[in-house]
């Protein structure tokens, strides 16, 4: 739109220009297009520097966005980063329950050698009973390794996605 303005102010004056150069000479007309020539300079410098701060907004705009998609992603890893912490521990918690129930089981075989009198449809009984429980614990602990598994590898996968745009931040915030 500036250039239309500036292409009519120019055809504009050059069609003019036989009248000024009638009227104050060779003198006059040589400043008037000394005068259009600095203004046209002028509206060019402002041009490139309108450019020139819209290029620059546009792209803190785009860094900013980076830093904020940053943040978002940030965070997200944290929280995975605890859940997977909470789920390592409830691991932890089953591995000593199956240490306890095999503790449990060693204490009933012995148990079961120094007193004869006791029945054997107890022992049998509490046998049944440890063996469901560390079955159902080993059920869940392979589902606590799958998750533990599928966090690791998401965690991993977020950080790699956000590599690219810390290196696209860095890189701009030295300005």
């Amino acid at each position: 739109m500036l250039r239309y303005l500036i292409l009519g102010l120019v055809g504009g004056w050059v069609c003019c220009a036989p009248v000024f150069a009638g009227e104050r000479g060779d003198e006059a007309l040589a400043a008037e297009i000394h005068r259009l020539s600095d203004s046209l300079a002028r509206m060019q410098d402002i041009l490139t520097s309108q450019q020139e701060s819209a290029e620059e907004q546009l792209r803190l705009q785009k860094l900013n966005a980076a830093i904020g998609y940053l943040n978002f992603r940030s965070r997200r890893i944290e929280t995975l980063e605890r859940d997977l912490q909470s789920t390592r521990n409830v691991k932890i918690r089953i591995e000593d329950l199956l240490e306890q129930l095999a503790q449990q089981e060693e204490q009933l075989d012995a148990d079961s050698q120094s007193s004869l009198n006791a029945k054997d449809g107890d022992r049998r009984q509490a046998r049944l009973s440890l063996e469901r429980q560390r079955s159902m614990l080993k059920k869940r602990m392979a589902t606590v390794d799958g998750e533990i598994v599928e966090m690791e590898t998401r965690l991993y996968d977020l950080q790699k996605q956000i590599e690219g745009l810390e290196s696209f931040v860095e890189k701009n915030l030295k300005l």
